[in-house]
């Protein structure tokens, strides 16, 4: 299995990785957030001077600062109409920007690693990573947002203090350690408590979205209903919900805390700047006009300032959301080094195969660290073109083993060899493509027919009609819209359900319809049919498998006599391998096997 950790990327580098998926998505984006800022700024100092000038020109009556008036509320106005243009140019390019991210986290979670779907730090990841992007508050997109707010309540209070300490004098110093303190407040109280936060919440809401998704999915509606188990998944629910509740009453109580620390801290700013203001106005005896300018400085400070920090920590928030997004987007796919080969050479390596033999060294598994080992040291080889059934009771590794062939799991230790080569150094999209896989849980998806079908975007409809002939499913389907017609009922109300055995049967037909794969994997392929089914079936296998490899799961043994080699897999060893008649023969573990289904079909007294 691939090793992921979780890294903690410091907040610069998180910010240059915005910075750079800003640069590569959308530049005018960057190039309108800088205009707004530059706008806004402008238009926050015109705001403090232009009744400065008002009162200077009732006071004076001079034409001079008449013109200065005119010639400020002329910028004023322009620029406030630059500052709405690109206010709403930022918030479409800003959505646009999110959907963006969503279509590259759908992307990464389709192609990474399928041991990730069961490591639960990564799904956590991923809850974290969905609700920071699912809004336009959250993640990069709030971030994006924010920093432009703090970036100008940082610049206006820059000014604002610059003029206060004309004023104010020593007490601006006071009101500088009073913003220090406030910041380390906010950074360590802030920065732990959303940490701890996040790790505790992301767990639950999980679990709430399964328990969700559960409640309101036709597939449980069956089990729910007969086994009366809605006050058990109501009972669930509420004790989750009940944890959730307590996790964020006791974040938003610390909240208050630390927002009650900071509201200490601008109440005394606003003593010291308040006493310096009248100070200043008993000794130096200021115009009304200055008075007038100096009251403007002092509440734009005071609203800059509160504002800052407020937007300072959900910035600090969002960067951890950030950091949340950076890791899940950085998860290696396919294991990428330097020695693995890309899609090109793997491909014209593939050309050149006349065979496909598989062999396994010495290979060792386990689903975790902890777990028991599935496999330990398995060695086995797999000849080109053979029919291989995978035989043994539950639990014992078959599906595993195959897994483990097509790359889906990777081995703890040893090595999967294709003609000698490491399948871990194929491109693994490539590799995938050798084979053809009919898996225990079948699933359809809510497209018509031949989608299902051909699983591609080009579709070959005589070819899939002609599959779907081979598996007798065409004559249902003809009695709707052949292979037009739509499957399941969660996009189109015109879907129709098929049964158990119709949707292996459809499996079947996928199989067959990729004629380029090399190795077809059938895992329980008839478990859900009748027996007649099944038979005829069997009679068009050597059709549908066409000489190409095949490795056979099944419990049902009456079914693997057509195999060229059976083996039999028991706590993750082959303890036994042969044709059927020579396993019959050595009465052991597949005798008993096959002894004990086959009672049930003799008459008494055979």
């Amino acid at each position: 299995m691939y090793n992921w950790r979780y890294k903690n990327y410091g907040m610069l580098d998180n910010f240059f990785y915005v910075l750079k998926l800003l640069i590569k998505w959308n530049k005018k984006l960057l190039i309108c957030e800088v205009l707004n800022i530059l706008c806004v700024i402008t238009t926050s100092i015109l705001f403090v001077y232009i009744p400065k000038w008002v009162v200077e020109f009732i006071e004076n009556n001079a034409q001079q600062t008449f013109i200065k008036i005119v010639v400020a509320f002329m910028i004023w106005g322009i620029l406030l109409i630059v500052a709405n243009f690109t206010e709403k140019e930022i918030r479409w390019r800003l959505e646009k920007s999110r959907k963006k991210i969503i279509v590259l986290r759908v992307k990464k979670t389709m192609n990474w690693n399928y041991d990730y779907y069961q490591n639960s730090e990564i799904l956590n990841l991923k809850d974290r990573v969905e609700r920071a992007t699912n809004s336009s508050n959250e993640g990069i997109i709030g971030f994006l947002s924010n920093v432009r707010l703090l970036l100008i309540n940082a610049a206006v209070l820059m000014i604002s203090i610059y003029n206060l300490i004309k004023i104010c004098g020593f007490n601006v110093v006071c009101i500088f350690i009073l913003s220090v303190i406030c910041i380390k407040i906010l950074n360590i109280t802030e920065k732990r408590d959303t940490e701890e936060y996040w790790k505790k919440v992301a767990p639950i809401n999980r679990k709430l979205t399964y328990l969700s998704f559960v409640s309101k999915d036709y597939i449980y509606a069956k089990d729910i209903r007969l086994y009366s188990i809605q006050k058990l998944l109501e009972k669930k629910q509420d004790n989750i919900s009940k944890k959730s509740h307590n996790v964020k009453v006791n974040h938003f109580n610390r909240w208050i805390k630390c927002n009650s620390l900071l509201q200490i801290c601008i109440m005394i700013q606003q003593i010291f700047i308040y006493s310096g203001l009248f100070i200043g106005i008993i000794v130096n005896n200021i115009t009304i006009s200055q008075f007038t300018f100096f009251w403007g400085i002092i509440k734009t400070f005071f609203s800059s300032n509160q504002t800052f920090f407020f937007i300072f920590t959900i910035v600090k928030s969002q960067l951890m959301q950030i950091n949340d997004i950076h890791n899940f987007l950085e998860i290696d796919e396919q294991n990428t080094n330097k020695y693995v080969m890309s899609k090109e050479e793997t491909i014209k390596l593939f050309n050149s195969f006349k065979k496909y033999d598989f062999e396994l060294e010495n290979v060792s598994f386990a689903y975790t660290k902890n777990s028991k080992k599935i496999f330990d040291n398995l060695s086995m080889k797999i000849k080109s073109g053979c029919k291989l059934a995978i035989v043994g009771i539950n639990g014992m590794g078959k599906s595993t083993l195959v897994k483990l062939i097509m790359r889906l799991y990777i081995p703890d230790k040893g090595k999967i060899k294709l003609n000698g080569y490491d399948i871990q150094k194929f491109d693994r999209n490539t590799y995938y493509t050798l084979f053809a896989p009919m898996f225990q849980n079948i699933e359809c998806f809510a497209m018509d027919v031949k989608n299902n079908v051909a699983m591609n975007n080009e579709i070959d409809r005589k070819k899939v009609k002609s599959t779907l002939k081979m598996v007798n499913l065409l004559n249902k389907l003809n009695k709707y819209k052949g292979i037009d017609t739509q499957l399941l009922k969660k996009i189109n109300k015109e879907g129709i359900e098929l049964s158990g055995g119709e949707n292996q049967k459809l499996s079947f037909a996928r199989v067959a319809y990729k004629d380029s794969a090399k190795i077809l994997v059938l895992d329980e392929p008839t478990a859900a049919m009748d027996i007649m089914s099944e038979l005829n079936l069997y009679k068009k296998f050597n059709e549908i498998v066409n000489g190409r490899t095949s490795l056979f799961i099944t419990h049902r043994l009456l079914s693997v006599k057509f195999c060229d080699e059976i083996i039999v897999i028991h706590d993750g060893k082959i303890i036994e391998r042969g044709t059927h008649e020579n396993l019959m023969l050595a009465k052991g573990k597949y005798f008993q096997l096959f002894d004990s289904q086959a009672k049930y079909y003799r008459k008494k007294g055979d």
